[in-house]
């Protein structure tokens, strides 16, 4: 005298690469919550990337400010953005990763990045 108890019954494989799937029985439907995705952009670093930074910055790019003009804080600092502003996009390239609704809490941009 057994009765059905489990109106849905699904096997869910790993996001991460894994042999282990889990089995999930639903007592009602399952309401079915559309798939989200959003995509990140994220700058991967690494400390190969600073040593590339440091051997190849020339000194020249950090001689940026005029040494007539002693009173244009502004433009010095102005100046000054704009040569790391440079040296980031020239050494720390931007990635663009999607990040989905049912990943885990732990599967962050970075850890997706380094998973391809």
């Amino acid at each position: 005298m057994s009765q059905l108890v489990y109106c849905a019954v699904r096997v869910v494989t790993s996001v991460m690469r894994s042999n282990h799937k889990v089995v999930v029985a639903y007592a009602e439907q399952p309401l079915h919550i559309c798939k989200t995705m959003t995509v990140r952009t994220l700058r991967a670093v690494s400390a190969a990337q600073h040593g590339q930074l440091l051997w190849n910055m020339p000194v020249s790019e950090l001689n940026y400010i005029n040494d007539n003009t002693h009173t244009d804080t502004e433009g010095h600092v102005d100046a000054l953005y704009n040569v790391a502003l440079v040296l980031l996009k020239r050494f720390y390239t931007e990635r663009s990763i999607t990040v989905h609704c049912r990943d885990c809490y732990y599967i962050t941009p970075a850890n997706k990045a380094k998973l391809r």
